[in-house]
């Protein structure tokens, strides 16, 4: 197509390089599918190696805590006022490092 420009060469140069800048301003973006879609799935396999660990480290958790809670209930520990203290905080610790696993784990099985 054809037309006319009223000005000179420089000011047709100015006019179409304004004009490349507005369409290129209103053109969508485009988005790579295929990275986004490599990326979501990454994230995706994260979050699952994630789960897995949690359920894995929950699970050695529970069972010190019950090799805990028996030990408690033994007649050899029941005795030791100072032993029954130190199994106490270790247990203790174990329930809120468990409580922080489960939350976590609720958190990414949403």
């Amino acid at each position: 197509k054809v037309s006319s420009y009223e000005g000179n060469y420089d000011d047709y140069v100015n006019f179409t390089a304004q004009r490349a800048v507005e369409t290129a301003e209103k053109a969508p973006k485009k988005v790579n599918d295929y990275k986004l879609r490599k990326e979501l799935e990454s994230q995706e396999r994260k979050k699952k190696t994630r789960i897995s660990k949690l359920e894995t480290a929950i699970s050695e958790a529970q069972i010190k805590r019950d090799e805990l809670n028996a030990l408690l209930s033994s007649p050899e520990v029941s005795s030791d006022f100072q032993r029954i203290m130190e199994l106490t905080d270790e247990l203790n610790k174990i329930n809120e490092s468990i409580d922080e696993m489960e939350m976590e784990w609720l958190q990414l099985s949403e």
